[in-house]
Order: C-alpha cells, then sequence, then structure tokens
C-alpha cells in the first residue's frame, strides 16, 4: 500500500522531489518505493522524462485503477480529522476576554489562576488589543474596556471607575516628600496628553504644577509611565488598578495620600446575544467583584 501510495504521489506530481515533498519522505525513499513496486509485478512502471519522470502504458493504467480509491481515502481521512477537530473544540469550554494591554498585563495576568479556579475545566484566552471589535461577530466572548462606555451595539455595564494617585522609586518618593506643592521641583513624568499632571494642579489648586508643562518626559501609556517611575526618573501619575502590582511588588510607592478621580471608567461589554447568559453573568460579577 505504501508502494501505490508513492506510484500515485509520483503520478500527481510528475516529479520524485515533489512526490517525496508531499509524502514527507525523502526522494531516494520514493525511488525505491517505485524499484520495488516493479519488482514485485515485474513491470516497468515509469521511465525518466526530461527533468521529470513519466509513467509507462503499465503505470498509467495500474494509476488509473487505483488512482480514484486513493482520493476517497484522502477525502474520507480529511473528513474524519475535521468532524474530530470540530467536537472537540465542541466539547472544550472556552471563555475569551480581550481587554486592553495595560489592564491585561498589571491586572487580568496576575489573576488569571483565581479566575481558573472559578470556572475549572474551561479554557481561558486573554486577547490584549486596544480597539473594540464587534463581539457578535467574533469569536470573542467579553470585552473589558476603558473609556466613557459608549460601545454601540452591545451591553454594557460599568465596573470600576479608577483614580490618579502619584507614584515613585522609593528613594525620589522620600525626596519628593508628602507636600504636593514640593513636587513641580521634582522631575515631573506625563502621560502622551500632558493631562495627568494638569489635572493633578486642578484638583489641588497647585498653579505651580499647573504653569506652562513642567519639563519632563511623556509616555505612551500607563504601564510606561510605571516603568519610568521604578528606574528612579522621577513622579509619575497613574492609574491605582495599574500601580497595585508594581506597588505590591516594592518596585514603586505612593507619593502623598491624595487621589484623584477620573472622568473614565472600565466597562464589561458583551454582545446582546450572549448579555444574559448565566457564564456571562457571572463573569461580569466576578469582574466588577475583584475591581471592587
Amino acid at each position: 500500500m505504501s508502494a501505490l501510495r508513492t506510484l500515485v504521489a509520483v503520478a500527481a506530481t510528475g516529479s520524485m522531489a515533489k512526490a517525496a515533498a508531499r509524502l514527507g519522505v525523502t526522494p531516494g525513499a520514493v525511488s525505491q518505493a517505485l524499484r520495488q513496486l516493479e519488482a514485485s509485478l515485474l513491470v516497468e512502471l515509469v521511465r525518466p522524462d526530461g527533468r521529470g519522470i513519466a509513467l509507462t502504458a503499465d503505470g498509467r493504467a495500474l494509476f488509473e485503477a487505483i488512482g480514484p480509491s486513493f482520493d476517497r481515502i484522502e477525502h474520507a481521512m480529511a473528513n474524519f480529522v475535521a468532524a474530530r477537530r470540530v467536537k472537540k473544540r465542541q466539547r472544550r469550554r472556552v471563555l475569551r476576554i480581550t481587554t486592553t494591554p495595560s489592564l491585561a498585563t498589571t491586572w487580568l495576568v496576575p489573576r488569571l489562576g483565581a479566575l481558573s479556579a472559578v470556572y475549572p475545566g474551561w479554557q481561558i484566552e486573554v486577547d490584549a488589543s486596544v480597539g473594540l471589535s464587534d463581539l457578535a461577530a467574533s469569536n470573542l466572548t467579553v470585552a473589558v474596556r476603558h473609556g466613557a462606555g459608549r460601545y454601540p451595539g452591545h451591553v454594557v455595564k460599568r465596573l470600576y471607575r479608577p483614580f490618579l494617585l502619584a507614584v515613585a522609586r522609593a528613594d525620589i518618593a522620600k525626596a519628593a516628600g508628602s507636600d504636593p506643592s514640593r513636587w513641580a521641583r521634582m522631575p515631573l513624568l506625563h502621560d502622551r496628553e500632558w493631562l495627568h499632571w494638569a489635572r493633578f494642579a486642578k484638583h489641588a489648586d497647585l498653579d505651580p504644577v499647573a504653569s506652562a508643562r513642567t519639563p519632563g518626559p511623556a509616555f505612551e501609556n500607563d504601564l510606561l509611565l510605571i516603568e519610568a517611575a521604578a528606574s528612579g526618573a522621577g513622579l509619575a501619575l497613574v492609574r491605582d488598578i495599574y500601580a497595585a502590582q508594581a506597588i505590591a511588588s516594592g518596585r514603586i510607592v505612593p507619593v502623598g495620600s491624595l487621589r484623584i478621580p477620573t472622568d473614565t471608567a472600565y466597562y464589561f461589554v458583551a454582545a446582546p446575544s450572549r448579555a444574559h447568559a448565566a457564564t456571562i453573568a457571572s463573569l461580569q460579577k466576578w469582574f466588577a467583584t475583584e475591581m471592587g
């Protein structure tokens, strides 16, 4: 049967090398299988044809007799494997959660063990992306997003409204002290839009900080701000939910006690067709509880 399969591959490709690649063997193995088949049948089945190989009349007759059968076998095997994969996917319960890279890295991933304990036997998959795709048209189960809560075509529930706090490496925090009026003399780390410190200044009524943007580097997101603060580059204002892990590990410490509410929040987002499923409802409750 192996030799006959080799003949079918050679007939289909017209090349020892291509037949070998198709079968996952070496060209030498293809040549040997053909010689053994010819020896057992006492006929010549192939002959050189330019740079390729061609079937003899006997080879063509044998191929036409067995080729359709091998095609049916390969088709049946492909259908069998596909059906098994579908059944496996159907048996496997999957939670696909999409959220922002910052929240995934600093908050969700450290809690995957706890989430898995709530959903034993489920496969949890995390997609870290900025934009929100149409959940009803994708294989994503739910999304957790940060913003104003406007996600047309989806069921949206607010989870948590974060606040800003000042953080720094321990030695920088000690030098800065707890009096916010002194912080303008320290190196300040800014968000991309230069809004955090302006918001802080307005909330704390600190004109020196609010005046023409205090020099200092700006960063794309809170993750980078936290890394810069942990390296000793200066004071950063970051959302509490992102800073919690770095604070717990001692890489950064809070500076002062001032906490500034933000205008945006984290939202649990689901497709209308799935929003009322028991699993989705319990997942939303888990996020709300964990975020506090």
